[in-house]
């Protein structure tokens, strides 16, 4: 686990909120009780893990995508500066390769039990947290052309390809940088892609559409 303070800060946010959430520890004067099969609460909880995910720090996959890595090059050949003429940093675009708001179902679904207050439970969620922090480098059209793959609507999900075929399937070519390399614009085709969690995988297929 190789999660940073600013990371384990937002963890331990998203698994006291979903432990509260589950485990109805509510304020006596609220009007609105959670509800698990109601989709305004199911969307409350999976954007409890999703917001934290978000502001937590990445951890990058090693992999880039082609059309990222010319962009990158692109970039390199005509900047942007600011008023005071220093070139402005590249800017990236992220996906998270778990579609973290389906992960959050996923756990209350597959792996409730370890929402219990416990130090084993929260170790256990340490490992999906990290495992929702994992980010492939594409580009915004690429970002954009995954995420159709997923859609969540009136609480019900629908899933359009795997995971683990997605990225094959928009047409992403995924790249690594070289051993010692660390410049990103200098990264090759490979044929290695992200591993992803079997029971993962195997949940997600009862929401696939064909």
């Amino acid at each position: 686990m190789t999660l940073n303070r600013r990371s384990l800060q937002y963890a331990q946010w998203a698994y006291k909120g979903i432990c509260d959430l589950l485990n109805n520890k509510e304020l006596e004067f609220f009007t609105v009780k959670f509800d698990w099969n109601d989709p305004d609460s199911k969307r409350l909880l999976t954007k409890t893990l999703y917001d934290n995910v978000f502001h937590a720090t990445n951890t990058h996959t090693g992999f880039i995508t082609q059309d990222s890595v010319d962009a990158r090059i692109e970039y390199e050949m005509n900047p942007k500066f600011d008023k005071n003429g220093k070139k402005k940093p590249y800017q990236p675009c992220f996906d998270h390769v778990t579609t973290p708001q389906f992960l959050a179902r996923f756990l209350v679904d597959r792996k409730r039990e370890i929402f219990d207050y416990s130090k084993e439970g929260y170790d256990k969620f340490l490992y999906w947290f990290e495992f929702a922090t994992n980010v492939i480098e594409t580009t915004n059209p690429e970002n954009t052309a995954v995420r159709q793959f997923t859609s969540f609507r009136g609480g019900n999900y629908r899933i359009y390809e795997s995971s683990d075929k997605k990225y094959r399937r928009a047409g992403l070519v995924l790249c690594q940088r070289p051993d010692g390399v660390t410049e990103w614009s200098k990264a090759v085709p490979t044929d290695r892609v992200f591993v992803f969690n079997k029971d993962f995988l195997d949940y997600e297929k009862e929401f696939l559409v064909t």
